[in-house]
């Protein structure tokens, strides 16, 4: 197992340019980070949609004859995990429907709570899946529900979901962008020359050369078609639940999540932790990367204690959260985690990460320190624990599996092998991220069990795959 929460999504779109394929191709790469199982592009061309998806990593499958076959002035984009250890083909997206009216491409980053229901009600309008992702639910509801444009359709079809979901769908007419009210995942606006651009992070509008104009609102549904772009309103506002993990430790760094710069927010949480759980002696501070970096600079800058790389990672081994069998994991973490001994060796360290879930990474890394000769070993994470299961597009263990849900931080810290082991408690996490003139709402039910929605936290996590 693991210590990391699983990756949600990422999901890109480009609207009016020649080349759309293409530039969405780039923007999926600068999102690999948020999925690597599988990856998929639709591309529109008149009435006709072109779709290439499989599983693997962007740089893999969109070689010149797929890019070849990607023609079209609109394109929408998605990279993927696979869910519960489930790698599954036909899960892979875009999901593309030709139904009369109604030949459309989605691409959705979320979860829906309400999915069995859903699911059971269209199943009885004669609708057939394809698929166990939430996102078909979407895509259903947007070719069969009434209405004139796609806009309409959305307007009506996603008032009856409940849940996350940041989503691209395209047609012949339009593309359309939507967050739902509670605004969990996010989704960001850039234009490049004269083509509108959706993007998951802004860190994919920099890479494609785009200019970030602003958020999707939650509740918003965006629409871009020939004469230019247009925004309505999905259902009643409602308190936003904006995911704090997206903060924490999912978004690239060099992102704008939310309004705030993800590299100030981890260095803030580090600066923050360390002057709420300081080492009373220590020679040296490490991240664990490349997750503990900005937070360990942050601890570093704020004690004055030396800043070291005392672990080493391989960028060319896959993400061990997101391989689909334990074993596989296991192994990758064996692989991609080396120590530099010169650096620890007869040393009091401080190791920094920003989130612990089930500690197995962790536990064999303290073990790498102390043969390379640590004198002493103490953790700090830069986030609160981790308690509560996440409905709302994380791919998260049952409570029963949460090593803070079932052990004291004593206990998870000699489980660890740590000589000591803190966390950043919640209330220091939101002084960290809110730091702009707007207080904005974040949803920690992962640290708090505070959900918003009735859910059921110790109960099986997952019904469906996560989009």
């Amino acid at each position: 197992m693991d210590d990391k929460f699983r990756h949600e999504c990422g999901i890109f779109g480009v609207f009016g340019e020649q080349d759309a394929g293409r530039w969405t191709c780039v923007g999926l790469g600068a999102l690999q980070h948020r999925g690597q199982e599988s990856a998929g592009i639709a591309a529109v061309a008149g009435s006709q949609i072109n779709l290439v998806r499989q599983m693997g990593l962007v740089a893999d499958i969109f070689d010149e004859p797929a890019l070849d076959r990607l023609s079209g002035d609109r394109a929408i984009g998605h990279v993927r995990y696979s869910t519960s250890g489930l790698s599954e083909p036909n899960s892979a997206q875009p999901f593309v429907i030709d139904h009369p009216g109604a030949r459309l491409a989605i691409a959705h980053n979320g979860n829906l709570i309400d999915a069995l229901s859903l699911r059971r009600s269209l199943k009885q309008q004669g609708i057939l899946f394809q698929s166990t992702s939430d996102s078909e639910i979407i895509l259903h509801l947007l070719a069969h529900t009434p209405g004139k444009t796609l806009t309409d359709r959305a307007i009506t079809g996603l008032s009856q979901l409940r849940g996350a979901y940041s989503l691209l769908a395209v047609d012949q007419n339009s593309m359309i962008a939507v967050r739902d009210p509670w605004g969990f995942r996010p989704l960001v606006i850039g234009k490049k020359q004269d083509a509108w651009v959706f993007s998951s992070e802004t860190c994919a509008l920099s890479e494609l050369g785009a200019a970030f104009i602003r958020e999707v609102q939650p509740g918003e549904v965006v629409t871009v078609d020939a004469t230019g772009q247009s925004s309505r309103t999905l259902g009643d506002p409602v308190r936003h639940h904006q995911c704090v993990f997206e903060l924490v430790y999912f978004a690239r760094p060099d992102s704008i999540v939310f309004g705030e710069s993800v590299v100030a927010a981890r260095k803030a949480m580090g600066a923050a932790l360390a002057r709420t759980k300081p080492v009373p002696q220590a020679d040296i501070v490490i991240p664990v990367p490349d997750s503990g970096v900005f937070a360990a600079i942050g601890y570093a800058h704020e004690t004055r204690i030396p800043y070291e790389m005392g672990l080493m990672r391989s960028h060319h081994v896959r993400r061990t959260f997101i391989e689909p069998t334990s074993s596989n994991r296991t192994h990758g973490v064996h692989q991609k985690l080396t120590v530099n001994q010169e650096v620890v060796s007869n040393r009091r360290v401080i190791v920094v990460d920003d989130s612990l879930v089930r500690g197995n990474t962790a536990k064999y890394m303290i073990g790498l320190l102390r043969r390379a000769g640590a004198k002493t070993v103490h953790v700090r994470i830069a986030s609160p624990p981790v308690q509560w299961p996440c409905y709302f597009g994380i791919d998260t263990p049952d409570r029963n599996e949460l090593l803070a849900a079932i052990q004291s931080v004593n206990n998870i810290g000699d489980f660890l092998g740590a000589d000591s082991l803190e966390y950043l408690d919640a209330d220091a996490l939101h002084r960290s991220i809110q730091m702009g003139a707007t207080r904005r709402k974040y949803c920690d039910a992962c640290f708090t069990g505070a959900y918003p929605s009735d859910v059921n936290p110790n109960g099986p996590r997952r019904t469906s795959q996560v989009g």
